[in-house]
């Protein structure tokens, strides 16, 4: 009955295609590894063992990306699936870690070290919904797409099942790797939870990795949920874009960051890269943003929507700023003060406008 079945779903996405003509894509809700060759692409479900046997019955656990080893550049799957059956089906990982679903950072981690396609759930009345959408845009865009076009050549675990480092080669993507920290499970009541290893992984090049941190390197990007003087933050960079995230309180309600103190603002200085397009190599905030170079002479820094508060960021220029002006600002907006001193400009503004255009002179 389950082979029955299996071509009989087979048989209706080939009518599909059939109908709609060459080159048409196929797409299914419940789309599984049985279905490659019909369906061109999927929304994964990913469950934890608590679903299939009894917690007693296995020492530990954790996601792998097992799909994607066997089905990369075969068969398409969006992030990690529906977030609230990504979050039900969460293993319980500490007060310190996000594991809420889709736009946590358990989600970004399943989504690229599995090079998948980022995604981001639609949903009129969740609260931040913009935030998930442009968070899995500028984190993830560039790195996946770059991994989605190469071939996943190998996965490996590094000491523990939860220290994972997967290779992509070859492709249009020009290969890359990513390694994620997975946080340990929790003890069940009267265990002892095994502490045996830091739960920081800090990496060859230097970097450290909370628990569900990951960095991704490509030919063309670079990504990462890392730890930056014991604070957790984000960033992508490409060779025209950086996107950083100094994690204000912004994720949890709580309230602003504290923009008064300059000890506040996540320094991400040692970890960017700079670039020969004028790009700054220096950038510290409390806040999250993109930041482009879209002409000579002009930089846009955009923050990240829907954050409600105000932040701070220091950028280091190599030319001196001559103009900071706020691009479709709201009708509440206040203008953006900032100072510059040597090459480093200092911003401080309410995020009330879309973007602020940043213009330059050498």
């Amino acid at each position: 009955a389950r082979a029955e079945t299996r071509e009989a779903w087979g048989e209706a996405f080939g009518e599909y295609r059939r109908l709609l003509g060459p080159g048409a894509v196929t797409v299914g809700e419940g789309g599984h590894d049985a279905l490659v060759g019909w369906l061109d692409a999927g929304q994964p479900d990913h469950f934890t063992p608590e679903r299939w046997m009894d917690r007693g019955a296995y020492a530990d656990s954790e996601r792998v990306p097992w799909h994607d080893i066997a089905t990369h550049g075969s068969f398409v799957l969006y992030g990690g699936g529906l977030g609230w059956r990504y979050a039900s089906n969460s293993p319980e990982r500490g007060p310190d870690t996000c594991t809420k679903g889709c736009g946590s950072d358990s989600y970004y981690c399943t989504t690229v070290v599995g090079g998948r396609t980022p995604f981001a759930e639609f949903d009129p009345f969740e609260e931040g919904f913009y935030i998930h959408a442009v968070d899995a845009n500028w984190l993830l865009g560039a790195v996946c797409r770059d991994l989605a076009l190469s071939e996943f050549e190998s996965f490996e675990f590094e000491g523990s099942i939860h220290r994972q480092r997967a290779v992509f080669a070859g492709g249009e993507g020009g290969g890359g790797q990513v390694w994620v920290n997975r946080p340990d499970n929790l003890a069940l009541p009267g265990e002892t939870r095994n502490r045996a290893q830091p739960r920081t992984w800090r990496l060859p090049n230097g970097l450290a990795l909370p628990p569900d941190g990951f960095y991704a390197e490509t030919a063309g990007a670079r990504a990462g949920i890392v730890e930056i003087d014991g604070r957790r933050c984000a960033f992508s960079q490409t060779g025209d874009a950086l996107f950083v995230d100094g994690r204000p309180d912004r994720r949890d309600g709580t309230g602003p960051a504290d923009t008064a103190n300059a000890a506040a603002l996540a320094d991400f200085s040692a970890i960017l890269h700079p670039d020969a397009r004028a790009l700054p190599g220096g950038v510290r905030t409390d806040g999250a943003f993109r930041l482009q170079r879209v002409a000579d002479g002009v930089l846009l820094l955009t923050p990240v929507p829907d954050t409600g508060h105000p932040f701070r960021a220091e950028i280091d220029l190599a030319a001196t700023a001559s103009a900071v002006e706020p691009v479709e600002p709201s009708p509440d907006a206040t203008p953006p003060v900032w100072t510059q001193n040597g090459g480093r400009l200092a911003i401080f503004v309410d995020a009330k406008a879309f973007a602020y255009r940043i213009s330059v002179r050498r």
